[in-house]
């Protein structure tokens, strides 16, 4: 989001100071409103340093206006023969006067989309196929948001370049080794022990079954502490006796896990 109310000139924000997030705009979720609409949070952004470069040399047409204007600088300097030092000057007539970051605001979308990816190995990469049609709602309710505060901001309001793809960033994967109520529907149960593997647990966002809405470090701490607690309450002679038991619950034949292993290397 970037841009100038009419007749005010300029607005500098300088998203490159300060931190990063230090507000956000709740809409509600269906869960809390008996409703099915997905739930969002909209927040401010802020940037590291370095992005201004990246930003500023991404406006193609401005930065090659500029890069064409120092040239004819200093050809017109070499066939004047003018021996002037003007590296300086020159540096920065191609960096620009940095207008388009300094007045510009990131926004960020942390919600609930639908969590209907699945990861697998391609190549022997690891590869996730999620399409963004199933969160379409979402996503459109979401932007709408954020296009009113940018009208209410008096600014212009830009998609990420890479929504026109129909792909996005997150900065909070979570998922892959997801909890579930039998070895048919998750890895691990609601505590992150593996089924069939007593002993073996998964604390970290792995574990979550699907977006919780907000930034979800605070809730993969609860679960990990959770986690912790159920590990340090049960005796190893108790997790021992289980195991039996555990494996018992699913029959060989409809174990998807069956003639499997994994293996790990650090």
């Amino acid at each position: 989001m970037g841009g100038k109310r009419e007749g005010a000139g300029e607005r500098l924000i300088d998203g490159s100071r300060g931190p990063v997030i230090t507000t956000a705009i709740r809409v509600p979720d269906g869960l809390d409103t008996q409703g099915d609409a997905r739930g969002y949070y909209v927040q401010e952004a802020g940037f590291p340093e370095f992005a201004n470069w990246l930003f500023e040399t991404a406006q193609v047409t401005s930065s090659l206006e500029r890069a064409l204007a120092v040239a004819r600088d200093l050809a017109r300097y070499r066939l004047s023969r003018r021996n002037e030092s003007t590296i300086s000057a020159e540096v920065a007539k191609l960096v620009g006067q940095g207008r388009v970051t300094s007045g510009a605001l990131p926004l960020l979308g942390m919600g609930r989309d639908v969590p209907d990816g699945r990861l697998m190995l391609r190549d022997g990469e690891l590869d996730v196929d999620w399409t963004t049609a199933t969160s379409m709602a979402y996503f459109t309710r979401l932007r709408a948001t954020m296009e009113s505060i940018s009208d209410a901001l008096g600014a212009d309001f830009h998609d990420n370049p890479l929504w026109w793809t129909k792909r996005v960033v997150t900065v909070h994967p979570i998922g892959g080794v997801s909890m579930g109520r039998h070895v048919h529907e998750g890895v691990c149960d609601s505590y992150g022990e593996t089924f069939g593997h007593p002993g073996l647990w998964v604390v970290d966002g792995a574990l979550m079954p699907g977006p919780v809405g907000p930034n979800p470090s605070l809730t993969i701490a609860a679960l990990a502490d959770r986690a912790a607690d159920r590990m340090v309450s049960r005796p190893r002679s108790e997790r021992a006796q289980a195991a039996p038991r555990r494996a018992a619950l699913v029959e060989p034949d409809d174990d998807p896990l069956a003639g499997r292993s994994v293996q790990f290397t650090e």
